[in-house]
């Protein structure tokens, strides 16, 4: 039987025809879909009007396409793939970095605020105490009285010099010697400052306890001759132990007129005072050997605190080993704030 003319298979091939029709179709349909899809044209009126809406820079990514797209030429693709990157950015808006602020670098308008009050109360309150102060001064000055510059040279030079003397039969040999000193010490201030200088000299002399007079006392003065006058009326007598009533002439210099901001007292003496601590002779040297036990009851770490407090520098012209124990305990009140010399 000739093939051709078998029914069946003329109907094999019209299947077969039909069906590779039917691909066919279907394939021209997908791209006739697929082609509409990439040469649609997008809606440009919403896109602008989205893009006017949004009003947010593109990204770095869509910049990057957008340059390339002019290199190569725009297509249909690239519009929509922008449109649809426009979209995006105006519905979830663009992504804003925070400030950055630290608490360190960037102060906050409040504590600016501050800052400027504080400086304000500051500059303030500076400016109102100066003045207070500087109203006080004024004051001050004007109730002090008036100096002219003679008078602040003498107050400057002003000096009070006593002069302790111990005037027992011991120091005969000495006597003489002391009161000389003294009267070149007068002479050599008065000309140092041109006789200028307002210096007072006071003078103590003082022997032991029976003796009479115990205490010869001349208070501060200016005059060299009423000085002068006083040390040679001074006699050495009198005098039992070794030691003597250091103290008692101690006591009464400190009740001496001391007025000027100098302050001396210049210690004559061969012997140390009663009581075995300002010494270092035996108990039978010493009529007064226990502390304190002498008439006035006296001691000297009282005595020295007052004149301490006086503002007095005490000097001692020691003329032999005697004193050394007195000097000793003496320094020890003073701190070491006061000299010897031989």
């Amino acid at each position: 039987m000739d093939p051709s003319r078998d029914p069946s298979a003329s109907v094999k091939r019209s299947v077969k025809s039909n069906t590779r029709s039917s691909k066919d179709s279907i394939a021209r349909l997908a791209d006739d879909l697929l082609r509409q899809s990439l040469t649609r044209k997008p809606d440009i009126a919403a896109q602008e009007a989205s893009t006017l809406k949004a009003k947010t820079p593109r990204s770095s990514a869509s910049v990057t396409r957008s340059s390339i797209s002019k290199a190569r030429g725009s297509s249909a693709a690239d519009e929509l793939l922008r449109a649809s990157l426009v979209r995006d950015a105006s519905g979830s808006g663009p992504s804003v970095p925070p400030s950055y602020r630290t608490h360190n670098n960037v102060p906050s308008p409040l504590s600016v605020s501050r800052v400027k009050d504080s400086s304000t109360i500051s500059a303030a309150y500076s400016k109102s105490r100066l003045s207070a102060l500087k109203s006080e001064v004024a004051r001050a000055n004007a109730a002090a009285p008036a100096y002219s510059k003679s008078d602040l040279f003498k107050s400057s030079c002003s000096t009070d010099i006593l002069f302790l003397i111990d005037t027992t039969y011991s120091m005969n040999s000495y006597i003489e010697t002391a009161k000389n000193q003294i009267r070149s010490i007068v002479k050599e201030i008065k000309e140092v400052f041109l006789n200028e200088s307002n210096v007072r000299v006071a003078v103590v002399g003082y022997k032991d306890h029976g003796d009479e007079p115990n205490i010869e006392f001349l208070d501060f003065t200016t005059s060299v001759t009423e000085v002068y006058n006083f040390l040679a009326s001074l006699q050495a007598s009198g005098g039992g132990d070794i030691p003597e009533d250091v103290l008692g002439g101690i006591q009464k210099a400190i009740n001496a007129s001391w007025m000027q901001q100098t302050r001396c007292l210049i210690h004559i003496a061969d012997a140390p005072p009663h009581g075995h601590a300002l010494h270092d002779y035996e108990e039978s040297d010493d009529d007064y050997y226990r502390t304190a036990s002498e008439p006035h009851g006296l001691t000297h770490g009282n005595l020295l605190s007052r004149l301490v407090k006086l503002k007095v520098n005490y000097a001692l012209l020691r003329i032999n080993s005697s004193t050394d124990r007195m000097a000793l305990e003496f320094g020890k009140s003073y701190g070491g704030g006061f000299s010897g010399r031989t």
